[in-house]
């Protein structure tokens, strides 16, 4: 498989410098969460999105995927 033919076949939630990056297969709202469990922000996102994050420990959740994401 080459990179330009890969396509999302799950949801994958990833750290990424300054924020996280959300994959998903069908658009679905994505909301991030303090650890304290404080809503910190919540986007609409239809394929691939980054939210800017400022350095912390978030739980991210889209679809019915949660991760604990660290953002450097």
């Amino acid at each position: 498989d080459s990179v330009e033919s890969a396509e999302v076949t799950e949801t994958t939630i990833y750290a990424v410098a300054g924020g996280v990056q959300v994959e998903v297969v069908e658009a679905t709202t994505v909301s991030v969460y303090s650890v304290a469990g404080t809503l910190v922000a919540e986007q609409q996102v239809s394929e691939s999105a980054v939210i800017a994050l400022e350095k912390g420990v978030y739980i991210v959740k889209a679809a019915e995927k949660v991760v604990k994401v660290v953002v450097k």
